[in-house]
């Protein structure tokens, strides 16, 4: 990527200047609240039973911990979606529009 932006640099032939950032996203699916991936699907146009089967395959995960060898108690987050889950990326795509857009 450093090399694309060094070549933009380079390579540039307006006046107008060039910025560029990086945003790092691997902290995003953590903090992504659940009422407001509800609100977008919703907006969107998926309703009814699909909406509340995507909600339910995002909340009702559950984590269990092992310490000194002895497996926890099994707990749910707050909020977040799952790397690697077959959907979340297509939630998060949804989701960075929606926040793009405003």
């Amino acid at each position: 990527m450093a090399q694309e932006v060094l070549h933009k640099f380079r390579f540039m032939k307006s006046n107008k200047g060039f910025i560029t950032w990086k945003i790092c996203l691997a902290k995003a699916y953590v903090k992504l609240q659940w009422h407001f991936i509800q609100s977008v699907i919703t907006e969107i146009g998926i309703g009814g039973l699909l909406v509340e089967l995507i909600i339910w395959c995002v909340t009702s995960v559950q984590y269990r911990v092992v310490l000194n060898e002895e497996l926890m108690d099994p707990f749910t987050l707050g909020c977040g979606i799952r790397q690697g889950d077959p959907i979340s990326p297509y939630i998060f795509v949804v989701y960075g529009k929606t926040l793009s857009n405003n």
